[in-house]
């Protein structure tokens, strides 16, 4: 999550500095509180491939065994649900 975070902190900043605007620090808050926002809205920022841990967790989660690619599929498909 910190490599997203630093990289809407970068592009934030660079929409700033393009608008005129060079207040240190503006961009990290603006980047918080829109990551905050979604949270509060009950959203979640994740990847859109799932991480080995991920793949581990929904394995360790379910009651039948679940081959990773099976897992992998199941995870890509609510991606995609959720940007239809």
């Amino acid at each position: 999550m910190t490599d997203l975070v630093e990289m809407m902190d970068d592009e934030v900043d660079r929409i700033l500095f393009e608008w005129g605007f060079n207040y240190s620090g503006l961009s990290k808050q603006i980047t918080e509180a829109a990551l905050q926002a979604l949270n509060d809205a009950g959203y979640a920022v994740v990847p859109r491939e799932p991480t080995k841990e991920m793949i581990k967790d929904a394995e360790n989660a379910s009651r039948w065994r679940m081959w990773p690619e099976d897992s992998r599929a199941v995870y890509r498909a609510m991606i995609k649900a959720g940007e239809e």
